[in-house]
C-alpha cells in the first residue's frame, strides 16, 4: 500500500512541474509578444537609426529628422602627404524615396544618397584647392563618390579616406631629387646596376633600414656606405625624418658633406628614417659612368615645397704640423721664411693645407601650401678637422 501511494505522490509531482513549465513558456511569449521581442518588424532599422514600435507612415519624418542631424556631425575626411580635406557632406542629398522603397522589414538597411553632377565638380574643385591640380588631375572622381556614397549609406559617424586609392597607377611620378656620386671603382658600378637600372623602395607608414634591405645581397660594408650616402644627399629635401646613422670621422674619396654614412653590418652601423606618406617611394639607380652612379627619387609631386640649409654649430680649427726635410731650402717652389736669427734660418714649404673641422646642423623647411613654414633640424654631422703638413730645414748662415 505505501508503494502505491508514493507512486501517486511522485505522478502528481511530476504533473504539477509539467504545469509550471508550460505556464512558464506561455507567460513568456505573451510578455515578448506584448513588447515586441522577437518581432522581425520591430528590429527594422535604417544604419543605426532603429525604426521598432513605430508606425510605417512615421518612417519619413523620423528618417529626414535624424539622417539631418546626422549628416550634420559626421566626418569624412580625404588624406595625402600630411593635408587634410573635410568633405562638405552637405554636397550629398538625402534620397527618402529610394530608401523607404528599398526598405525591408526586421532588417538594418542602407540608406540613400545621390549627388548632382554640379556638386560632384564642386567637390573635384573643392580637393584641386587641398591637394593641387597636378594630383587631382588623374583622380577618380567616379570611384571616389561611390564609395562615399557607400559610406554614408551606412551612416558612418567618420570616415578617412586616402587619396592615393585614387590615383592611378598611370599618374606620372617625378624625379622629385637627384645625387651624384663619382669616384667609384668600375666594378662597383657595374656590380649594383643590372640593365642601366637599380631600384630601392621605401614602403609607406614604415621604418626603411638599409641593413634590412640588402640583407641578401653580396655588397660589401663600403658599397652599402655609397648607397646610403647617396639616400641621405636625395631625401634631404623629402618629407623623410627622424634618420640615424653614423658617419666616417675622415671622408671616403667618394664622399662630401651631408652625403656621409658609414654601414658597418657587424656594428649594426644602419641608415634608417621614417616614410611618413601613405604610399612607396622608389629611388633609382643609373650608371652614369664607369665611375659614376646617379641616384634620383620617384614620388608623386610633393605638395609642400622642401628646402633645406646648414648651420655651423661649432668650428674645430686645424692644427699645423711640421716635419723636417732636408730637401727644402731656399730655391724649393713656395718656400717661406719660417724662422730667422743671427746665425740660422728655416725654410719651410706648405705639403697638405689645413682645413677646419666643423659640427654641422642640416635644417629642413616646409613651405605649406597655405605658405606657412615649418622648419626642423634632421641631423647633425661631424667634420674632422684636416692638419695643415708643412716640411722645414734650418742651415747655418756661415754656410754648414
Amino acid at each position: 500500500m505505501k508503494n502505491i501511494l508514493l507512486s501517486i505522490k511522485r505522478n502528481i509531482y511530476l504533473v504539477v512541474s509539467i504545469l509550471v513549465f508550460a505556464s512558464s513558456i506561455a507567460f513568456a511569449a505573451s510578455t515578448m509578444g506584448v513588447l515586441g521581442i522577437g518581432n522581425n518588424n520591430d528590429d527594422t532599422s535604417v544604419g543605426y537609426i532603429y525604426l521598432g514600435g513605430l508606425d510605417e507612415s512615421d518612417y519619413e519624418s523620423v528618417l529626414n529628422q535624424k539622417v539631418s542631424l546626422w549628416q550634420s556631425e559626421a566626418t569624412y575626411v580625404v588624406v595625402f602627404q600630411g593635408y587634410t580635406y573635410e568633405i562638405n557632406l552637405d554636397l550629398f542629398q538625402f534620397d527618402i524615396s529610394s530608401t523607404l522603397s528599398n526598405l525591408e522589414t526586421g532588417v538594418k538597411n542602407q540608406a540613400y544618397f545621390t549627388i548632382t553632377e554640379d556638386n560632384k565638380n564642386l567637390l573635384v574643385d573643392q580637393l584641386n584647392i587641398s591637394f593641387t591640380n597636378e594630383i587631382i588631375v588623374g583622380f577618380d572622381v567616379e570611384s571616389f563618390v561611390s564609395h562615399v556614397l557607400n559610406d554614408m549609406g551606412s551612416l558612418k559617424t567618420f570616415k578617412t579616406y586616402l587619396l592615393k586609392d585614387f590615383l592611378p597607377e598611370t599618374l606620372p611620378t617625378h624625379s622629385m631629387n637627384m645625387a651624384l656620386v663619382s669616384n667609384l671603382s668600375s666594378d662597383f658600378v657595374n656590380a649594383i646596376v643590372s640593365e642601366s637600372v637599380y631600384e630601392i623602395s621605401i614602403e609607406p607608414k614604415t621604418r626603411f633600414s638599409l641593413l634590412e634591405t640588402f640583407k641578401d645581397s653580396t655588397f660589401t660594408n663600403e658599397q652599402l656606405s655609397i648607397i646610403a650616402s647617396a639616400m641621405q644627399k636625395l631625401l634631404r629635401n623629402s618629407p623623410m625624418t627622424n634618420y640615424t646613422f653614423e658617419q666616417y670621422p675622415i671622408m671616403p674619396t667618394w664622399a662630401e658633406a651631408g652625403m656621409n654614412v658609414r654601414i658597418l653590418s657587424v656594428n649594426q652601423f644602419d641608415f634608417s628614417f621614417y616614410n611618413p606618406l601613405e604610399y612607396s617611394l622608389t629611388i633609382t639607380v643609373y650608371k652614369e659612368s664607369d665611375n659614376e652612379l646617379l641616384f634620383t627619387l620617384d614620388s608623386y609631386p610633393f605638395i609642400s615645397t622642401f628646402s633645406s640649409s646648414t648651420t655651423i654649430l661649432t668650428s674645430i680649427p686645424f692644427q699645423d704640423l711640421n716635419f723636417e726635410d732636408e730637401s727644402v731650402n731656399e730655391f724649393t717652389a713656395n718656400v717661406e721664411i719660417w724662422d730667422e736669427t743671427t746665425e740660422d734660418i728655416t725654410y719651410r714649404v706648405l705639403v697638405t693645407p689645413g682645413v677646419n673641422g666643423s659640427i654641422i646642423a642640416y635644417t629642413r623647411t616646409e613651405t605649406l601650401l597655405s605658405g606657412e613654414t615649418e622648419t626642423i633640424t634632421l641631423y647633425e654631422e661631424e667634420t674632422m678637422a684636416v692638419n695643415a703638413v708643412y716640411h722645414y730645414y734650418t742651415y747655418l748662415k756661415d754656410g754648414e
